[in-house]
């Protein structure tokens, strides 16, 4: 037996107008949008940054060294068939030293590749983009608002901010290492 009808046309009517009805509604409003974010570590302290900014991370197995004037130019790395030059996070958003053993490399853009350090990859998570605080208005800065993950508010770099920083520093010749 289909439904509380008895006959087969009723039923078939009823499915029908239920189809139909469907369609006659509007569609239901989507959740908030949410925010892929990586949780990682920079000399010590918790940041986070958004999946949308990364191409890809890998482990910090070889790098090749060359000094430089930018205090924050570690050396060159390869992934992916690429060669590309590294800085360290923890000179450009922590404002501390430079990472010697740099356990993790941000790959950004991948049409003009570039490797950012960090020291700990602590996870992936996810939150409604009301969950992120808006970034200053006229703030030049590469952290650009917070996030709460668990229980520790967390800094959001902007990748974007940190490349554009970078290529200014290089373009000028960037602060020697005896001037940082």
């Amino acid at each position: 037996m289909i439904g509380p009808e008895r006959n087969l046309g009723a039923a078939l009517e009823r499915l029908r107008r239920e189809f139909d009805d469907a369609f006659a509604s509007p569609p239901p409003e989507a959740g908030p949008k949410r925010e892929r974010l990586l949780a990682i570590r920079v000399s010590g302290d918790p940041y986070a940054i958004r999946v949308s900014e990364v191409a890809a991370v890998t482990k910090c197995e070889r790098l090749v060294r060359f000094p430089a004037r930018q205090a924050e130019f570690l050396g060159v790395a390869a992934a992916r068939g690429s060669v590309f030059p590294v800085y360290t996070l923890a000179a450009i958003v922590a404002g501390g030293p430079v990472d010697r053993d740099p356990a993790w490399i941000l790959l950004c853009d991948p049409s003009d590749p570039l490797g950012l350090t960090f020291q700990g990859l602590e996870g992936l998570f996810e939150v409604p983009s009301t969950d992120l605080s808006a970034p200053p208005e006229s703030s030049d800065s590469c952290v650009t608002g917070m996030v709460q993950w668990g229980s520790t508010f967390r800094p959001v770099i902007q990748v974007s901010s940190v490349v554009r920083r970078l290529k200014a520093g290089a373009a000028r010749g960037g602060p020697s290492k005896e001037e940082v």
